[in-house]
């Protein structure tokens, strides 16, 4: 990954760097939403790095992983579809343990510069 050149974009919620999604957070970088507030179960922008984190941890003590199902393009704009997933398994913010599988399908991008470094995402 070039550093100087990386920027995520989330659900069209604005960009940011890697600086940006080092500082708040993966998992509040991930989750940036534009849901209703009624509708959301974390709210990313009133959360910080560690204490979403240690949620996200209590609640997936197995991780949280993630998986490319396929690739629709060759470098150097690489689209893709990916699975977010994992076991819930500890509470979190109020809602009891399922121990269900909780996943989630999405559509990225990734944009490559030619020594197949990571240059951006969203």
């Amino acid at each position: 990954m070039n550093p100087e050149n990386f920027k995520l974009i989330v659900n069209g919620q604005g960009t940011l760097s890697r600086e940006g999604t080092l500082r708040i957070g993966s998992y509040n970088a991930l989750l940036r939403s534009s849901l209703p507030e009624n509708l959301r179960y974390h709210k990313s922008e009133e959360e910080t790095y560690e204490p979403s984190h240690n949620a996200f941890r209590t609640a997936f003590p197995q991780g949280f992983a993630w998986e490319v199902i396929k690739a629709y393009s060759r470098p150097p704009v690489i689209c893709y579809k990916f699975r977010h997933w994992g076991y819930f398994e500890g509470p979190f913010k109020g809602h009891a343990l399922t121990r269900e599988v909780v996943e989630f399908y999405g559509i990225g991008v990734m944009k490559v510069c030619p020594k197949e470094r990571t240059q951006s995402s969203y």
